[in-house]
């Protein structure tokens, strides 16, 4: 239900962005119940399409389903397999501007001129995107030796790389929310996110958020997370607790609640 503000550039597009909205708006009417994502989704379907608050409920999407089964003690081997970096960033997701890759690597850049810290970025996008176009943008940086790209990354192997990372950074310029987010908090892994959408919802008080075109900003929290061993600490089991609310059994239970309000 999420209402996108973008421009649609051509009038053929506008044609089926306004067919779509108005197809939509009659579905969101009509519904006996509306689940979304997250609050601010509630909010803009309740504001965009004129539903009563009522009607509308919240089901958090929750993380995939290999954050609540895989081996901790692999740990080590899944380093030495992809022959992982000692401190790194990590940061799943495809290779386009919204996904806002430019403002890590000048981060890192920042970190390694002004703070004397050398911070790898691991990145895991799928094959399709354009590698070359991505190593192009790091250079710009000069940081393109801490950048380590890795294509599919099996199941199995995926939490681990949550698990060794200093952090999940998270510089999205899309949203509400993004589902690495909650599979981070739910693997222990510390939260650096962009303050857009609803991520300040869904990280709660366990992890830090900034501005997605500030370099400066963004290159500090990491430091800060680097440096303080009790934050991270703090920043990890809280995590685990805001987890919680995503664990599928609770998420099972306020579907069941949804069910059974329908009368």
């Amino acid at each position: 239900w999420f209402m996108s503000d973008r421009k649609i550039p051509g009038a053929s597009n506008l044609i089926g962005e306004l067919k779509r909205r108005i197809s939509t708006k009659i579905l969101a009417q009509n519904a006996i119940k509306i689940i979304v994502e997250s609050n601010l989704l509630k909010k803009q379907v309740m504001e965009v399409y004129s539903v009563k608050e009522e009607n509308i409920y919240i089901l958090p999407t929750g993380p995939s389903d290999f954050v609540w089964y895989y081996n901790s003690r692999r740990l080590e081997e899944v380093k030495k397999k992809y022959k992982l970096p000692e401190n790194y960033l990590f940061y799943p997701a495809h290779f386009s501007p919204f996904k806002n890759h430019e403002r890590i690597f000048e981060a890192i850049g920042i970190l390694k001129y002004n703070y004397n810290l050398l911070i790898d970025i691991v990145l895991s996008i799928p094959s399709e995107y354009n590698y070359e176009d991505l190593i192009s943008l790091s250079e710009r940086y000069n940081v393109s030796d801490f950048v380590h790209v890795f294509n599919y990354l099996p199941n199995e192997d995926m939490p681990l790389f949550y698990k060794g990372a200093l952090c999940l950074c998270m510089a999205s310029y899309l949203g509400p929310t993004n589902m690495p987010i909650w599979e981070a908090l739910a693997l222990g892994c510390p939260v650096i996110a962009s303050d857009i959408g609803d991520q300040a919802w869904q990280v709660g008080n366990s992890g830090l958020l900034f501005n997605p075109d500030d370099a400066e900003q963004l290159a500090h929290l990491i430091y800060k997370v680097y440096s303080d061993k009790k934050l991270r600490n703090k920043m990890v089991q809280s995590g685990y607790e805001r987890a919680k609310s995503v664990r599928p059994p609770v998420r099972a239970k306020i579907l069941l609640d949804i069910f059974s309000s329908i009368k």
